[in-house]
């Protein structure tokens, strides 16, 4: 469910509005190449991904607008645990297509389709985090600002438009009675882990030796 905000530079997805739909798979693309979704190409994000899944209220997408470019977005879900699996059962005609065209583009997408398979099959995580928090669980899914606006300060909050983002999501979770957030980020990246650790964020053991896990009390942000 979507948060309310009196922040014009703020934008909650629309996923009729084409334009916000390509621009945040744009932003997904340039902004976490490594990423598995973004080894699944623009047409998955922008035909499934970001327009099926916010359209099925399975995951939230927030946008922020700086001189008319979209420059930054955050997304997640309160459904971790069924998110992905539910969408991909709904859609499963027009996923088989869009996964078709975009491996006939570019055939080594195939094996990161294969491990994307993989990973949700076996992501015994999960299993414990739902066994733990159950729907008192939501989940960080994706989140970058562009490297010119991460120092821009918010002119309505007065802070960077990184930290508008991490505490608008915070906002959003506690009002939909979400009081734990889980996210995971590749161990390399230094810089976003001490972001999230000043946002009281724990990091927990992950099975993956490149991954970092996080959990983040939603009440404390």
């Amino acid at each position: 469910m979507e948060v309310k905000t009196n922040n014009p530079n703020i934008v909650y997805l629309d996923w009729e509005d084409k334009k916000q739909v390509e621009a945040v798979s744009r932003l997904h693309i340039k902004l976490l190449p490594e990423s598995i979704l973004s080894e699944l190409g623009f047409l998955f994000l922008s035909k499934f991904y970001y327009s099926k899944l916010p359209k099925d209220k399975l995951i939230d997408v927030y946008l922020y607008k700086e001189n008319e470019e979209y420059v930054g977005f955050i997304s997640c879900t309160d459904v971790p645990f069924s998110f992905m699996k539910d969408g991909m059962k709904k859609h499963f005609l027009s996923i088989v297509t869009l996964l078709g065209v975009s491996i006939l583009l570019k055939p080594k997408r195939l094996f990161n389709l294969m491990g994307f398979m993989l990973k949700m099959k076996k992501d015994t995580l999960m299993v414990k985090m739902q066994s733990k928090y159950g729907a008192k669980m939501g989940e960080f899914l994706s989140f970058g600002v562009v490297e010119s606006a991460r120092k821009s300060i918010d002119p309505v909050e007065n802070i960077t438009v990184s930290n508008v983002l991490m505490k608008l999501v915070s906002k959003h979770f506690r009002a939909n009675n979400i009081e734990f957030a889980l996210l995971r980020i590749l161990k390399m990246n230094t810089r976003a882990i001490t972001f999230y650790q000043k946002h009281s964020g724990i990091i927990l053991t992950s099975e993956d030796p490149n991954q970092v896990v996080i959990i983040i009390e939603t009440k404390n942000d």
